[in-house]
């Protein structure tokens, strides 16, 4: 699964295992029926790159674990706190994760924000349930992203 800014050079290099097929395949086929744009860094990933009123580009990485089926999503890179601003860094992610129960704020030991949260697929609706959680994850990070920035600037 995916967990800090080392997955960064995991997705851009395209390693990934040949396994897993049949949620990734079922998400995909769903989300071009519905005109959803998506990329495919390695073999059980799919990146969907969004925008949002306060946040113009965001992606958000959905790593499929079809042995299990599962699937986490991650966005990173919402903002980056200095090692002297980590507090407010963590005060906002505290923020976040009281105010937004389907997702979890925190800061990677380089100090970017990323956002992360987990769902349990079936195999029915596993497209509709991807979609789903991308959208909610993409409005919960806009309307955080003040959050950041005051933490960040003030």
């Amino acid at each position: 699964m995916i967990s800090g800014h080392r997955h960064k050079e995991e997705l851009n290099n395209g390693g990934g295992v040949a396994h897993m097929a049949s949620y990734k395949d079922l998400v995909k086929n769903h989300f071009d029926t519905k005109g959803i744009k998506y990329l495919e860094p390695k073999d059980d990933v799919l990146i969907v790159p969004y925008s949002a009123d306060n946040l113009n580009e965001m992606k958000v990485i959905i790593d499929f674990d079809s042995d299990e089926g599962k699937a986490e999503f991650v966005c990173l890179d919402i903002g980056q706190f200095a090692d002297d601003q980590f507090a407010k860094g963590l005060i906002a992610c505290n923020t976040c994760n009281t105010k937004f129960r389907w997702t979890k704020f925190y800061i990677d030991e380089e100090g970017h924000v990323l956002v992360r949260a987990d769902a349990i697929l079936d195999e029915e609706t596993c497209g509709e349930e991807c979609l789903e959680m991308v959208q909610r994850m993409v409005h919960i990070i806009d309307e955080a992203y003040p959050v950041f920035m005051k933490a960040r600037w003030a």
